[in-house]
């Protein structure tokens, strides 16, 4: 698989485990079908029946390769795996005992290593989307949730609960919403109103923002601060915020966090209530992760 490049997934559960493992999956790069070496063609099936992918462990502390088995359909052709697309961050996400990844059609890979198999999922939409929906995978409160925001309409929002029924994996709409209405109300290009309790740990700041001591204790509550409940309509046509991005889902509770115009929202998608979390001072947002829970046992060296 040289002519391929790797997508990196960490599948680490610490409130479980001290242990870890971190998967380098093959993906289809620019120009893979010009490399001589290689034995596809467009019409080939991605991923194959056996995905040769490496695997390092925690426990052995050393990389090897394994070979997944295929469960079920493709996710497509190598000609249906768009490499143009790259940019976007697709995220993987661990969930009980099996990792789920986003592939680059849009689909999601589901792989079990303790039986060394996968199996592809479709996405909500059951085929590859368009380039002006972009598709976020994350887990919660329930499990695995996956978010569409629509760019082509402002605020076109989706969010999806996966589940499974008589052995199939079934995506489940849990709320739609065009978001534009709520967040048009908070006052988005004030830069005195509700700075937010945005704390800078690391990292280049100008001198109006101060580095917060490490062993301060801040802590987040949606009851407190500024709410309004969401809407489904807009009030106006000509409405435009800017484009709308994810930044994560609340790690045990059904809210996920956005950011638009510099300033961040946190969606309680349960109770249709927003909350503004106000300016994050920074000039663009690469990637994002929530906080995970830290194992406080012994570890020794190589764990």
């Amino acid at each position: 698989m040289e002519d391929f490049r790797n997508d990196v997934c960490l599948v680490y559960d610490p409130t479980v485990s001290p242990h870890y493992d971190v998967l380098l999956l093959p993906c289809v790069s620019y120009g893979l079908l010009d490399c001589a070496t290689t034995i596809f063609t467009e019409e080939s099936e991605w991923p194959p029946l056996a995905y040769p992918i490496q695997v390092f462990s925690s426990r052995t502390w050393r990389w090897e390769e394994r070979s997944l088995a295929r469960r079920g359909e493709a996710a497509g052709t190598i000609a249906d795996m768009d490499p143009y697309r790259d940019y976007e961050h697709r995220y993987a996400v661990y969930w009980k005992g099996a990792i789920y990844v986003h592939c680059q059609n849009d689909s999601i890979l589901r792989i079990t290593l303790m039986d060394g198999s996968y199996e592809v999922i479709k996405s909500p939409t059951g085929s590859k989307m368009e380039d002006s929906t972009n598709l976020y995978l994350g887990k919660s409160k329930k499990g695995v949730y996956c978010t569409l925001i629509y760019n082509d309409t402002w605020g076109g929002l989706q969010i999806w609960l996966l589940t499974e029924s008589c052995g199939k994996w079934e995506w489940v709409l849990k709320n739609g919403i065009n978001f534009a209405a709520a967040v048009a109300k908070f006052s988005w290009f004030s830069r005195d109103e509700n700075q937010g309790p945005w704390i800078l740990q690391k990292g280049d700041c100008d001198e109006n923002v101060k580095e917060a001591p490490v062993q301060d204790n801040y802590e987040w509550d949606f009851d407190n601060g500024i709410i309004l409940v969401a809407e489904d309509k807009v009030e106006s046509d000509d409405m435009n915020l800017g484009v709308l991005y994810f930044l994560g889902f609340h790690p045990y509770k059904e809210i996920v966090f956005l950011r638009t115009q510099a300033r961040v929202v946190a969606y309680d998608f349960s109770r249709l209530k927003v909350q503004d979390l106000g300016q994050l001072r920074v000039q663009c947002v690469g990637s994002v992760f929530p906080y995970t829970p830290c194992w406080t046992g012994d570890i020794s060296e190589k764990n």
